[in-house]
């Protein structure tokens, strides 16, 4: 959440640290990554206006970082979702049906 924001944005200081540890991201943290949707208040948080871009610009770097066809389509759904569409994705049957198939 913390390289997502809060709102105000994201601490410049921290942000090289969140870089980091995301680039350690294997399959498991991709797959927990884009069930977060699924969580009511981590779909509150990207509600917020620069929160959504920030979301679904995580999405794609790490759509270039697994081979996992499930995570793939999970993360080609964030992408390709408007920043409006992305606090509800979670309840999307077809975004279900993705995470479902894990």
């Amino acid at each position: 959440m913390t390289k997502i924001g809060n709102g105000y944005g994201i601490s410049g200081m921290a942000e090289p640290y969140y870089d980091s540890l995301i680039e350690k991201f294997g399959e498991s943290e991709i797959k927990e990554f884009v069930q977060l949707l699924l969580d009511r208040e981590f779909s509150s948080r990207v509600a917020l206006r620069s929160c959504a871009p920030n979301f679904k610009n995580l999405a794609n770097y790490l759509s270039g970082r697994t081979t996992n066809q499930i995570s793939l389509q999970a993360l080609q759904k964030i992408v390709g979702s408007t920043d409006a569409q992305i606090p509800g994705l979670g309840k999307d049957s077809a975004y279900k049906r993705v995470i479902d198939s894990y």
